[in-house]
């Protein structure tokens, strides 16, 4: 699958390489998708760990990283109490 990556967040050098690539991977997770929103995902940290051959706790460290900078935000999913990440694309 086939996603477009801002070249300004492969430039960020605020940060590293695994945290783009966790960024490309909510993007594929965001176009797997037929319903809801189509700029947010709510995989569990789980999930992307095994998916991504990582810790949990490296996913956690990744995702902070991207929360950080502004990447992602996270938002709250209403009929749940799970949290999930929107992607932002920075201008």
């Amino acid at each position: 699958m086939k996603v477009i990556i801002p070249e300004r967040l492969i430039t960020d050098e605020r940060l590293s390489g695994e945290a783009v690539r966790l960024y490309a991977y909510y993007k594929i997770l965001i176009k797997k998708k037929e319903k809801g929103r189509h700029d947010a995902t709510f995989a569990s940290q789980l999930r992307i760990a095994l998916d991504l051959g990582w810790s949990i706790r490296k996913v956690q460290r990744k995702r902070q990283e991207l929360l950080v900078t502004g990447w992602i935000e996270e938002i709250s999913r209403k009929d749940f109490e799970t949290k999930g990440t929107i992607l932002r694309e920075l201008t």
